[in-house]
């Protein structure tokens, strides 16, 4: 059995803007021992520093991870996770090319979606 709520609206498509938003997650792990190096926040002063001078914002999440090893043994880390609108691919590559450099990763796992937004306000 279902329900078809006719009272339910959707906003309105031309309410909404199209654009691009980017999800980098950073895993706080050295690629060579997977010991975490720094406390999470100097690596968020530093991933934010790093973003800042290619994008105008972002919000950023805390996660956590894990992953198998080249020995297949099961490693879990600290992750950041920032969703940024607004950037180019261009913007993304240089953000990935310092992030991978300073926190010494093997591979940051980068998204990107086509999204409908908009800045509510009133």
């Amino acid at each position: 059995m279902f329900y078809i709520l006719s009272s339910c609206n959707r906003l309105n498509n031309s309410f909404l803007e199209e654009g691009s938003k980017w999800v980098i997650f950073l895993g706080l792990n050295d690629k060579d021992d997977y010991s975490q190096k720094m406390s999470i926040e100097e690596s968020e002063d530093i991933a934010s520093d790093i973003i800042l001078k290619y994008v105008d914002g972002y919000t950023k999440l805390n996660g956590t991870g894990a992953f198998k090893n080249d020995k297949n043994i099961v490693k879990k880390e600290n992750s950041l996770i920032y969703h940024i609108y607004f950037a180019s691919q261009d913007d993304i590559s240089n953000i990935m090319d310092e992030l991978i450099e300073v926190f010494n990763q093997e591979s940051i796992l980068v998204e990107n979606y086509k999204v409908d937004y908009n800045f509510y306000s009133k």
